[in-house]
């Protein structure tokens, strides 16, 4: 399926620059001009939203073809680190029951669930800030950041599904230029969280990232290769959005469309 003119014509342009940046980055700030060329939302008011949401009100939003390409895209970035997950110590420490999920394949079919209408917007949301949460909390110290940022990346799509844009609590205070090796985890940056793990070598022992700070002697700075950015981000921008624009609108012509992957561990 065909894109949008005006939305080829952004990713063409951000795909020359991250091509000729020395470090191949994509700052977030384009990053989020990037989400509004994808169209109208039907968040019609997020703050609103938001509220009614941790309020447990019913409420109906029909997600527009942009939310359900936002959606897709997040769902997409977050399956393609999930290998990082499983194939790591991580899995051994999966928890999941009513109260607590610490699992980043549960949060990410709960996104899509969102996406497809088969689960109440407040009932995710009360997940979102409940079990999810709880259960993502309880990695901080069980794993290295390489692998907490694949399940912080599974939390944010699910975040971002169900409020869009606002979702990424985008910080307009920010410069304009900050890159996402600034994006902290209390933001809900998806693409930032994905690559970091994607292009990343974590020589610390679980836990310790959390402790970096006062106990940056002993922390060592994530090992990035700037070519696997750029390995991640043109996969980002040729593939992943143009199959999250085709899912959005093949869901608009067949409702009953089922999601296309499935993932099981061992």
């Amino acid at each position: 399926m065909t894109l949008p003119n005006k939305l080829q014509q952004k990713i063409n342009y951000i795909l020359y620059n991250t091509r000729n940046d020395i470090d191949h980055n994509i700052q977030p700030v384009e990053r989020l001009d990037l989400y509004r060329t994808f169209g109208v939302s039907n968040h019609p008011n997020n703050a609103l939203n938001i509220k009614q949401l941790a309020k447990g009100e019913h409420i109906t939003i029909e997600l527009s073809i942009a939310d359900k390409t936002l959606g897709f895209l997040s769902t997409l970035t977050a399956r393609k680190i999930l290998p990082i997950w499983v194939d790591s110590e991580a899995a051994q420490y999966i928890i999941e029951d009513e109260d607590y999920s610490n699992s980043p394949i549960e949060m990410i079919q709960t996104a899509e669930s969102v996406i497809f209408n088969r689960i109440e917007h407040r009932k995710a949301y009360a997940d979102l800030c409940g079990k999810y949460y709880n259960g993502l909390g309880g990695l901080e110290f069980t794993v290295n950041e390489k692998i907490y940022s694949v399940a912080a990346t599974a939390y944010s799509c699910l975040e971002v599904t169900l409020c869009g844009i606002n979702g990424l609590r985008f910080s307009s205070n920010k410069k304009l230029n900050y890159t996402d090796e600034e994006v902290t985890y209390g933001q809900r940056d998806f693409a930032a969280f994905a690559v970091r793990a994607y292009i990343s070598i974590d020589n610390n022992e679980p836990g310790l990232w959390r402790l970096k700070k006062p106990d940056s002697e002993i922390y060592k700075p994530l090992l990035v290769n700037p070519q696997k950015r750029l390995e991640f981000w043109e996969w980002w921008l040729t593939e992943a959005i143009p199959q999250a624009w085709e899912l959005a609108n093949q869901s608009y012509q067949n409702r009953e469309n089922h999601w296309p992957f499935f993932i099981s561990i061992g």
